[in-house]
């Protein structure tokens, strides 16, 4: 139920992706107003923390992974659950519903908190591993899909600008392309009223220039697998969410180890996503 809460805060950038430090003065304000937005994403890595997404997107989830005799997963190494080999069977329906609710929660928080300029990164598009159960290429287009249907139905008050921040790591199947399609389709072109930027950029190069111009910003950190800000940060790892704890004040903020808050029931506000 993590993927449908959200955490935010402001965080001012630390260094970019490629390591450059935001350079500033002992005492001297961050260059404007950034927040970071941790949401957990469906993870298909097939680990013990990911069950619940296992068994509530794919169907045959029992014939995807080899089963003891209480049929339950076999589980490697403490975490890895054992493929069989046979690829997945994605319920299509309920992913698309749930990435739908889950970009309209992120909107609607943002644009409630005054946030003009939304980044959102699409490295793995909350589909991490995906692809090792044959089933990466139909939800990278079912998160685009979900992004435009929200962004063509809503009206927001404070966001005026929502850009994908889309790294092309040298291959024609990127998640760029997935994006083009869905928005530069000629048969459903995009009809919302929210300008949308597709970028092949990191999100904090994005985030700085925005923040340089005046505006609010709000960045996602979409890879907070399992309500854990950060990851594994301290063993340097190179996904989404590692990169974030490195680069901004997040772990001071969001990780609930240093900030009670986190946990404080009474702080989080209930939005509707109908």
């Amino acid at each position: 139920m993590m993927k449908f809460a959200c955490r935010i805060s402001e965080n001012p950038v630390l260094m970019r992706f490629d390591g450059r430090v935001v350079k500033r003065e002992v005492g001297q304000s961050p260059r404007g107003k950034i927040h970071l937005v941790s949401v957990c994403g469906i993870d298909f890595a097939g680990r013990v923390h990911d069950s619940g997404d296992v068994a509530r997107y794919i169907k045959n989830w029992r014939e995807v992974y080899r089963l003891t005799e209480q049929g339950t997963p076999v589980v490697l190494r403490g975490r890895d659950f054992a493929r069989t080999g046979k690829m997945a069977d994605l319920d299509e329906a309920r992913c698309l519903k749930d990435l739908i609710r889950m970009a309209r929660l992120r909107l609607r928080a943002q644009d409630a908190l005054g946030i003009q300029v939304v980044v959102e990164t699409g490295l793995g598009l909350g589909v991490f591993s995906g692809d090792a159960i044959g089933i990466g290429e139909r939800v990278r287009k079912l998160s685009a899909l979900a992004m435009k249907q929200v962004l063509e139905e809503e009206e927001f008050t404070s966001i005026k600008l929502v850009v994908f921040a889309l790294p092309v790591f040298g291959t024609t199947n990127n998640n760029y392309s997935y994006f083009q399609v869905v928005f530069g389709d000629e048969s459903s072109l995009y009809r919302g009223k929210t300008c949308v930027v597709l970028a092949d950029q990191d999100m904090h190069a994005i985030a700085i220039v925005a923040a340089d111009q005046g505006f609010t910003v709000g960045q996602l950190n979409p890879a907070d697998s399992h309500g854990v800000f950060g990851e594994y940060w301290q063993n340097y790892g190179p996904g989404t969410e590692e990169k974030l704890a490195l680069t901004t004040c997040g772990l001071l903020t969001q990780h609930h180890a240093v900030n009670p808050a986190v946990l404080d029931i009474s702080r989080y506000i209930a939005v509707d996503v109908n």
